[in-house]
C-alpha cells in the first residue's frame, strides 16, 4: 500500500513538472522569443519555485530522494523548450494578406457559426490559405454554419479599445487566441454554396432553435439573458448590461461553466438510466456523448470545454467507482486545452478566470465555509447562505488580483449581489429552457412557464442594474503591476497552506 502511493505521489510530481515545463516554455517563447540566456536562467528559477510550492520537504522526505528532485527540474527544463517549440508551431507564418489591409478585397471560404446581429451577421470566415478573419456581413442573405461564401470589403487589422471603466481591452488579444488577425466590419457576402456539415451544423442549427423559443416567449433582453444563462450567448446583451454586470462581478452567470455541463450530463444520465436494455454503463456514455454534444453545440468557448473535461473526468471516474479528485481534472482540463491551442494560456482571459475561480473553489470555498460556522446554513429553509456567501467568496477571492491587474476594476458589491442572483439563476435556467422548447411548437402553452420565467430574470436584471448604480459600486485602479498581482495570489497561497481552521 505504501508503495503504491510512492509511485502515485511520484507520477503526480512528474506530471505536474511536465504541465510547469510546457506553461513556461509557452509563456517565455511569447515574451522573450527563443533568448536562450534568458530562458535557461528562468527556466532554473521557475523550476526550482515551481517544484518548491509543492511542499518539497515532504516530496524529499517522504517519498523521493534528492536525486529524483534533479530529476522532476530536468523535466521541467526539456518540457519548457517543447512548450517553446509548440508556441512556435502555433504562431504560423505571416500572411499575405499582410499588404492589403487597408485596401478593398474579395475572399472567398468556408464561414463558421453566425451570429445574427440587430443590423448585421458576425462569422469567422476560413480561406482556403488557412487564414481566419472576423466578418460582420450584411443582413441578407442569411449565413449559415458551413456555407461556402465570397465576401467583398475593407481589410483592416483590430484595434484595442477602452471600456466604459476606463481601462483597455486587449481586443487583439482576444481575437488572435482563435487565430483571427484581420476583420472586415462592412462586408457584403454572396453565397457560393450552402454548407453540407452532417455533424457541427444540425448541433448549431438545435442552438439556433432554443434560441429562437426564447425569442418567442420573453422580451428581447430576457431572452437574450436567457441564452446567455443556457447556452453561454453573449453577442447580442447590450453593452450598457455588460458593463453592469463586470462592475459588480456577476459577468460569470453568462459564461458557460462546469455547472451548466453538469446539468446535462446529469440529465441525460438520469433519462438514460430509465431504458432497460442500457444500464449504468449505457447512461454513463450516454451522459459523456451529452457532454461533448452541449459543449460543440455552444460553439466550444474555452469555459465550457474546460468544464466539459473536467465533468468527463468526474464522471467516468465516478463511474468506475474510482475517488474523483478536482484538482487533477482542472489541471488535466488546462493541459489538453493548451496543448491543443497554446494561445489560451497567455491570450484567452476567459480560460484565465475560468481556471482561476475554479481553483478558488477547490481551495478556498472550505476555508470559508470554515470560517462562516456560525452564519446559518439555510435561509427561508431552501436557499443555502453559508455555501452561497462561501462560493461566492471562494470563486471571487481567486480571480480578484487578476482582475484588477487585466480590468483595473475591484468590484465592493460583488458579495451581496452575487448571493441575491445566484439562488434564482439554476430556476431561470430551467423554467426557461422549458418554456423556450414548449414555445416552439405553442406560446400559448408556454405562457405559463414562460411567465415564471420572465418573473426570474426581471429579478435578475433588476437587482445587477441595481448595484451597478450605486455609488462607488467599484474602484478603478488602473495601472496595476504584475508584481503587484503576484503578491497578492502568494498571500493568498499563503493563507491557503498555513491558516488552521
Amino acid at each position: 500500500m505504501e508503495e503504491s502511493n510512492t509511485h502515485a505521489y511520484a507520477l503526480d510530481y512528474i506530471f505536474i513538472s511536465i504541465v510547469i515545463g510546457i506553461c513556461c516554455g509557452i509563456i517565455f517563447d511569447v515574451y522573450f522569443r527563443f533568448r536562450f540566456d534568458v530562458v535557461v536562467i528562468m527556466t532554473i528559477a521557475i523550476g526550482c519555485f515551481g517544484v518548491a510550492m509543492l511542499r518539497p520537504q515532504k516530496f524529499l522526505k517522504k517519498f523521493l530522494r534528492a536525486e529524483q528532485f534533479l530529476f522532476c527540474i530536468s523535466i521541467i527544463c526539456f518540457t519548457m523548450l517543447l512548450g517553446m517549440m509548440r508556441m512556435q508551431f502555433a504562431r504560423g507564418e505571416v500572411s499575405q494578406l499582410e499588404n492589403s489591409v487597408g485596401q478593398k478585397v474579395t475572399l472567398t471560404g468556408i464561414i463558421d457559426v453566425v451570429v445574427p446581429k440587430t443590423y448585421n451577421q458576425q462569422t469567422k470566415l476560413s480561406t482556403s490559405d488557412g487564414q481566419t478573419i472576423l466578418v460582420y456581413a450584411q443582413k441578407y442573405p442569411h449565413l449559415t454554419y458551413g456555407d461556402d461564401i465570397s465576401i467583398t470589403g475593407i481589410l483592416q487589422k483590430p484595434k484595442n479599445f477602452t471600456t466604459n471603466q476606463g481601462t483597455e481591452f486587449d481586443y487583439v488579444s482576444y481575437l488572435y487566441k482563435d487565430d483571427i488577425a484581420y476583420v472586415i466590419p462592412n462586408g457584403q457576402a454572396t453565397i457560393i454554396s450552402h454548407g453540407k456539415n452532417y455533424f457541427l451544423g444540425p448541433l448549431y442549427a438545435l442552438k439556433n432553435w432554443f434560441i429562437a423559443g426564447y425569442a418567442k416567449v420573453l422580451p428581447p433582453d430576457e431572452a437574450d439573458l436567457m441564452g446567455g444563462l443556457t447556452l453561454g450567448t453573449k453577442e447580442n446583451i447590450s453593452p450598457e448590461f455588460r458593463d453592469s454586470l463586470v462592475e459588480t462581478s456577476t459577468i460569470h452567470i453568462i459564461a458557460l461553466s462546469g455547472y451548466n455541463v453538469t446539468i446535462v450530463a446529469n440529465f441525460l444520465r438520469g433519462l438514460l438510466a430509465q431504458i432497460p436494455l442500457l444500464g449504468a454503463r449505457g447512461a454513463l456514455v450516454g451522459g459523456g456523448i451529452g457532454i461533448i454534444f452541449f459543449v460543440l453545440m455552444t460553439g466550444a468557448q474555452s469555459s465550457a470545454i474546460r468544464a466539459g473535461i473536467m465533468a468527463l473526468v468526474a464522471l467516468f471516474g465516478r463511474g468506475s467507482g474510482r475517488e474523483y479528485d478536482a484538482f487533477r481534472a482542472l489541471v488535466l482540463a488546462g493541459f489538453i486545452m493548451i496543448l491543443w491551442n497554446p494561445k489560451f494560456l497567455v491570450y484567452d482571459v476567459s480560460f484565465q478566470l475560468s481556471f482561476l475561480a475554479t481553483l478558488g473553489m477547490i481551495y478556498l470555498t472550505p476555508k470559508f465555509l470554515e470560517l462562516f460556522r456560525n452564519i446559518p446554513e439555510f435561509i427561508f429553509g431552501k436557499i443555502p447562505l453559508r455555501e452561497l456567501m462561501s462560493t461566492t467568496l471562494g470563486a471571487q477571492t481567486s480571480v480578484v488580483p487578476f482582475i484588477i491587474y487585466k480590468m483595473g476594476v475591484f468590484s465592493l458589491v460583488a458579495l451581496p449581489a452575487n448571493i441575491l442572483i445566484l439562488p434564482a439563476v439554476p430556476f431561470a435556467m430551467g423554467i426557461g429552457t422549458l418554456a423556450g422548447i414548449i414555445g416552439n411548437f405553442s406560446i400559448v402553452c408556454a405562457t405559463p412557464f414562460a411567465f415564471v420565467t420572465h418573473l426570474l430574470l426581471r429579478y435578475i436584471i433588476i437587482l445587477i442594474n441595481f448595484f451597478a448604480k450605486i455609488p462607488f459600486a467599484y474602484l478603478e485602479i488602473p495601472g496595476t503591476s504584475i508584481f503587484i498581482c503576484l503578491a497578492l495570489y502568494i498571500l493568498i497561497m499563503f493563507w491557503v497552506y498555513t491558516k488552521k481552521t
